[in-house]
């Protein structure tokens, strides 16, 4: 049989344990809800290169050189190219008369000449009366004949025999081939025999330039010395002016 007391304190437990169920419920529906938490920020992580830390005792003269040598090409790509310098120069002279009436031109014309000397072979055209005289009367009487002519020449002494005095007359010695033929064409028209004799020769010769300059101004000097009348001047590049003529500054 059932306790009827037993059973009456069972359903009063029932009825606390309820009770505090509704009340516990009733507190959370009425409480502030919380906040909810602040979202993480996420960082993206970026590679970082390596840091190159020398050694006890590294060579760092490496380094150093690259960053001269890199220092150096960005000089160069900032600063513009320097122009290529350019030298005027006239064709070379072997009389000295000739040489010191084309610098006194040239100076009168407020130009600055600068006088190169150098040895150099030359073809020279040697013309001469056909004859050898044995005395210098016979000889200069020849000389005589031919200034008649008006052809320039000179009693030359010529030891052609060892022992025996031998005498020339020369009517002339060119390094210019223009002058020779014209020289060449006036004793054919005269008909006197004579010799003509071609050959090369190593003798001083003289040229005159100018300061280096940039190719535009070197042009303008080049038609100024045209203007004057001074024969085939040349252009060339410094490079190849010092090439030619030494590198010593001029």
């Amino acid at each position: 049989m059932t306790n009827p007391e037993a059973v009456s304190s069972l359903k009063r437990i029932g009825r606390v344990c309820a009770l505090i169920a509704l009340l516990a419920m009733a507190w959370f529906v009425w409480q502030t809800p919380a906040p909810a938490p602040e979202p993480v920020t996420v960082h993206t992580s970026l590679p970082t290169p390596p840091v190159a830390h020398p050694a006890k005792n590294h060579d760092t003269s490496k380094s150093t050189n690259h960053n001269s040598n890199s220092g150096k090409q960005l000089a160069g790509i900032m600063q513009a190219p320097t122009p290529e310098l350019w030298r005027v120069v006239t064709r070379r002279i072997v009389w000295r008369a000739a040489v010191k009436a084309l610098e006194q031109r040239l100076k009168d014309a407020k130009l600055k000449p600068i006088k190169l000397k150098r040895k150099e072979p030359v073809i020279m055209h040697a013309f001469d009366d056909a004859s050898l005289f044995r005395t210098a009367e016979a000889a200069e009487n020849a000389r005589k004949k031919w200034l008649k002519k008006h052809i320039e020449a000179t009693v030359i002494k010529a030891n052609i025999e060892v022992g025996k005095d031998i005498y020339m007359v020369g009517l002339g010695r060119f390094f210019l081939t223009e002058y020779a033929e014209q020289i060449q064409t006036r004793l054919k028209q005269i008909g006197k025999p004579y010799r003509y004799e071609r050959r090369t020769v190593t003798i001083p010769v003289y040229r005159f330039t100018f300061p280096a300059q940039p190719k535009v101004e070197a042009e303008k000097l080049w038609e100024s010395l045209q203007d004057m009348g001074v024969a085939t001047p040349v252009m060339m590049p410094e490079k190849a002016f010092k090439k030619a003529y030494g590198s010593k500054k001029r």
